[in-house]
């Protein structure tokens, strides 16, 4: 049987998610009308990632019609990723997308195992488990890309917050030379526009599909407007860069 790769935890949270903002009635003694005012919990949460650690990046499309599915999937697949050492670091949900091709995708999410063992270990767990969770996710996810990055090459330490939005970035590499020129001058032009450079995976493989970008981004902006205020300026552009191809997303995450 062919092995497919742990999907993100708590993907039940897509469809009934907030970022924590509550609605609080003020009545006025001048006024007959209710006056409603938004009262946002700033929610922040510190990601670390160690050298040597495989990171997964997914990014698909659920489907909004299985909560029950969801509930019983995760029942099954939740103690057994733990037990291997899986971390959902950062869930997120698409709030916008920029460019994309292929596929409309409505979620992505950043995941760490301890090493590439650990999740080969999972994988042999649940073939061993009455649940059969292969068949159970294509009924919950019709498209389903889980990128793998083994053993990665250094330490990522950054925080996500509730009131950022965060972009992700996948490219398809035509002319590596051409696209390290770009990649120098990325982070200095997004510090310059307001934005921070949070991480960026490489050369990661499917085992379940065919959606394989060279290079993964992951950057932090104040707002949707600071983002594309930084687009207006060009030096986002793709042209002479090395780059066939990309997907752009603006997100919120989850949590």
């Amino acid at each position: 049987m062919k092995k497919y790769t742990l999907p993100t935890l708590l993907l039940s949270m897509l469809l009934s998610c907030s970022i924590g903002n509550s609605k609080k009635n003020e009545i006025s003694n001048n006024k007959i009308r209710n006056n409603i005012t938004m009262k946002t919990e700033l929610k922040t949460k510190i990601i670390s990632i160690r050298k040597g650690q495989s990171i997964d990046f997914l990014v698909g499309v659920i489907n909004p019609e299985t909560e029950k599915l969801r509930e019983e999937y995760f029942g099954n697949i939740v103690p057994v990723a733990m037990k291997n050492g899986f971390k959902s670091e950062l869930q997120m949900l698409i709030s916008e997308p920029i460019v994309e091709n292929e596929f409309k995708a409505t979620f992505c999410g950043l995941m760490s195992w301890p090493n590439a063992k650990s999740r080969i270990g999972f994988r042999n767990d649940m073939e061993n488990h009455s649940y059969d969770y292969l068949s159970q996710r294509e009924k919950i996810w019709p498209i389903f890309n889980n990128i793998e990055h083994n053993n990665i090459e250094r330490d990522y330490e950054f925080s996500v917050s509730s009131d950022k939005v965060y972009v992700v970035t996948a490219y398809w590499i035509t002319d590596q030379s051409l696209f390290n020129t770009k990649k120098r001058e990325t982070p200095k032009n997004i510090e310059n526009a307001g934005g921070k450079f949070l991480i960026t995976l490489k050369d990661g493989k499917s085992s379940n599909s065919d959606y394989e970008p060279n290079y993964i981004s992951i950057t932090e902006w104040n707002s949707v407007a600071s983002f594309k205020a930084y687009l207006d300026t060009g030096d986002n552009s793709i042209e002479n860069s090395g780059i066939i191809k990309s997907s752009q997303w603006v997100t919120n995450p989850l949590f």
